[in-house]
């Protein structure tokens, strides 16, 4: 800052010797008020010195209060940031009670009969947790991704058996495509605890995906159950999923992440798009 002044005043001193020296002086500023912006005045009788002197620390008034905006804006836009990725941290670290509760149960109803399945639900779970921790805001692979939702869905399968299906179809869009991370696993889990579990013969979860116009999308489609048959489960745990990944897309792209809702003929469907840099596979 003392530096930019420093070269500011320099640069305002010589612009006024300058102007003196050829006589430019009297242009004065039409439209300002108060006599050092009289031409008049300006022209008759103020030395060189105190001219200079005058037209430097406007400068520096000006120039001072560009840099305090700047500093300000600055600091703003730094704190704002970190607010932002302390959420995002936040958000994703978030699992669901009812989640780890039916997994534990799983478990302990494996453990007695089927010790290899009871083992490979703990391993996924762990692995699940350990993809929860070690996430961060500067996203991962779908590759990643997709690993975790896996583990995820081979808990759930562990649980409802025959009564979930999962079709996975992916062809454009390959496994090194960044994208945030735990985006899809909340989706999938949404689809399970709001679609599937409430169906009495359960039901198929599709995924797609792609990429277009710079930008990467995937969606997950899940049956709905009739009204009449199953109570409303509470609005707030459906929304809870949604509204979280709603909130990292704004503070990870702005507009430039969305995820859309649809439903209709008894299908859910949640469409997750963000931008991808074009020279990614």
């Amino acid at each position: 800052s003392v530096a930019a002044l420093l070269v500011l005043g320099g640069v305002t001193a010589l612009a006024s010797f300058g102007a003196d020296a050829l006589g430019w002086r009297g242009v004065g500023l039409p439209g300002l008020p108060g006599e050092w912006f009289d031409a008049d005045a300006t022209a008759a009788g103020m030395a060189l010195g105190p001219f200079i002197l005058r037209n430097v620390l406007l400068a520096w008034l000006l120039g001072g209060l560009g840099l305090r905006y700047a500093y300000v804006a600055h600091q703003w836009r730094l704190q704002v940031e970190a607010e932002g990725r302390a959420r995002v941290a936040a958000l994703q670290a978030r699992i669901r009670p009812h989640f780890l509760f039916n997994s534990l149960n799983t478990v302990a109803a494996l453990a007695p009969t089927d010790g290899e399945r009871a083992a490979a639900a703990v391993e996924d779970l762990a692995d699940l947790f350990r993809a929860t921790l070690a996430a961060g805001p500067q996203g991962v692979t779908l590759g990643d991704e997709l690993a975790t939702a896996e583990a995820y869905l081979r808990l759930e399968q562990a649980r409802l058996a025959s009564r979930l299906e999962v079709r996975w179809q992916l062809p454009d869009l390959p496994t090194a495509t960044p994208m945030p991370a735990l985006m899809l696993q909340p989706l999938l889990e949404n689809a399970v605890f709001h679609g599937i579990e409430r169906l009495p013969a359960g039901g198929c979860i599709t995924v797609r995906g792609g990429r277009e116009h710079g930008q990467a999308w995937l969606s997950v489609e899940n049956p709905l159950p009739v009204a009449d048959t199953f109570p409303a489960r509470t609005p707030s745990g459906h929304q809870e999923a949604l509204a979280n990944i709603r909130e990292r897309l704004a503070l990870l792209f702005g507009d430039a992440g969305r995820l859309v809702i649809t439903t209709g003929g008894g299908q859910f469907t949640a469409r997750l798009q963000w931008p991808v840099a074009a020279d990614k596979p």
